[in-house]
């Protein structure tokens, strides 16, 4: 879904794209995946009128909505992504798609413990590519943070 920048739940004044490979959880098959990162981000509640500005670099889960200029470029990175709906999660998000069959890789499957954003390895820490996108970042998504999010080769807080 799109929305405007002022509907967004989380800001940032620099973002990346990250692309990495993962296995398909359907046909097996290597299949690039990708993910938005975030050096810092401030969190807003639309509803109490607050805001909070949280310094540690993230990578969004479930992205649910974001500004029409970072959509663009997203798909221009990853034109596997697609907006879908998936019933493990019981909600619609952009997500991966398998380049080889098509299939939505959720989001399980994509940062859990055999996907290519939950690496274990300094090496598999640099095989994810850190693609820095252009502008402010304005989103809905739930953050996630770890210790290896700012070990991205390429990534300055």
């Amino acid at each position: 879904m799109l929305i405007e920048p002022s509907e967004a739940d989380l800001t940032a004044p620099r973002f990346a794209f990250l692309v990495a490979e993962g296995k398909c959880w359907k046909c097996h098959v290597s299949s690039s995946m990708s993910a938005i990162w975030l050096p810092s981000y401030i969190e807003i509640d639309h509803e109490h009128g607050e805001h909070e500005t949280v310094r540690d670099a993230v990578v969004l889960h479930y992205v649910g909505a974001l500004s029409e200029d970072i959509w663009q470029q997203w798909e221009k990175v990853a034109p596997w992504i697609r907006y879908a709906h998936t019933e493990g999660s019981g909600s619609s998000y952009f997500a991966n798609h398998c380049r080889a069959c098509s299939v939505i890789q959720g989001d399980w499957f994509v940062f859990g413990v055999d996907g290519p954003f939950f690496p274990q390895t300094a090496a598999e820490v640099k095989s994810i590519q850190l693609l820095p996108g252009t502008g402010e970042f304005y989103g809905c998504a739930s953050p996630s943070v770890s210790a290896w999010m700012s070990r991205l080769e390429g990534a300055t807080s």
